[in-house]
């Protein structure tokens, strides 16, 4: 019996010596003695700075936090590219719209520059007939006196012919010299008169 006590006596003293609590045993013990929590014991391994799943060492961000910042940036990045992508497009279809408009624009000025042209060219052509036209009107003046001038001159011979006495020499003398002067001068009024070629 003494001995079974002493042995007890003996475990309970290498227990208390290595820390570890003795089976049955009341003794309370001091709060500062009391092992730190796992949340901050000392060490080199993963778990050194708690349970959780950490990616630093620092214990500022899970896989899971980390995830979804990551999903909620690649959300973002994908809303900014397809902003970027619509605005591109509405500048590709405005610039294809100015290059329509341009090409219509370009075809429009081609036209009314040749209708300019045109106009410039039939304005000539125009001017050039109103000339030929006064040129004609003169002509035609000119012809229309020498008419006037030469039925004239035949009245005036039918006339001298009439009061023509017979055997009278030197009156028919006077009416050739008359024919034979207003023959020149017609000849020499033909002969000056322009040649008109068109």
């Amino acid at each position: 019996m003494r001995r079974a006590l002493a042995a007890l006596i003996a475990v309970g003293a290498l227990a208390a010596a290595d820390g570890a609590p003795v089976k049955g045993a009341t003794t309370s013990v001091a709060p500062d003695t009391l092992p730190a929590p796992a949340t901050t014991a000392t060490g080199t391994g993963a778990l050194r700075h708690g349970p959780g799943l950490r990616l630093d060492g620092g214990g500022r961000e899970s896989l899971l936090e980390r995830q979804r910042r990551l999903d909620a940036e690649l959300a973002a990045l994908r809303a900014a590219l397809g902003d970027r992508e619509q605005q591109a497009a509405d500048a590709k279809r405005s610039a294809d719209l100015a290059g329509n408009r341009s090409e219509a624009l370009a075809t429009k000025v081609e036209i009314l520059e040749h209708a300019r042209t045109s106009l410039e060219d039939a304005r000539q052509e125009v001017a050039d007939r109103g000339r030929r036209i006064d040129q004609l009107a003169d002509q035609l003046a000119q012809s229309e006196l020498a008419r006037l001038k030469a039925e004239q001159f035949a009245y005036e011979m039918a006339a001298d012919l009439l009061k023509l006495e017979p055997g009278d020499g030197q009156a028919l003398t006077d009416l050739q010299l008359r024919v034979r002067t207003r023959l020149d001068a017609v000849a020499g009024a033909a002969s000056r008169a322009p040649v008109d070629r068109k």
